[in-house]
């Protein structure tokens, strides 16, 4: 199974990426922008031909997990962290930043003061800030 190539140059230049819209962003040309969802790495092999094989199908939707996507999570929590979990106790989100605001509000009440370890992603200090947290 072939896994990213971290060490491969990938020009996103011209491609729409919003994360290369230097002049936007005012980066100078040797910045290369990590963001959390547009990275300048490939994906591995076996994702895109899981994605091309979607897309052949020609219907494109909403899908609930299958049992391969729980077992999946499962084994990773495992096999990374020597952590057993009922993945069917797991919820789904829209993204990282809603997620951060339900984890936020799931866990503090509005006046509590919330600690962050920057460097972070930026929507982290939103969430708290916006959430009448305390920084």
């Amino acid at each position: 199974m072939q896994v990213s190539r971290f060490d491969e140059a990938v020009d996103r230049e011209g491609t729409g990426a919003l994360a290369f819209a230097r002049q936007r962003y005012g980066m100078p040309p040797d910045v290369v922008p990590l963001w959390v969802a547009d990275m300048a790495f490939r994906m591995p092999e076996t994702i895109a031909l899981a994605l091309a094989d979607t897309v052949r199908h020609g219907i494109i939707g909403y899908a609930v997990p299958t049992d391969g996507y729980y077992d999946s999570l499962a084994g990773w929590f495992e096999r990374r962290h020597g952590w057993t979990v009922d993945p069917r106790a797991s919820i789904q989100t829209r993204g990282v930043v809603h997620a951060l605001y339900l984890i936020v509000d799931a866990l503090t009440t509005p006046g509590d003061g919330v600690l962050i370890q920057p460097p972070v992603y930026a929507p982290f200090f939103e969430a708290i800030r916006r959430s009448g947290r305390r920084l």
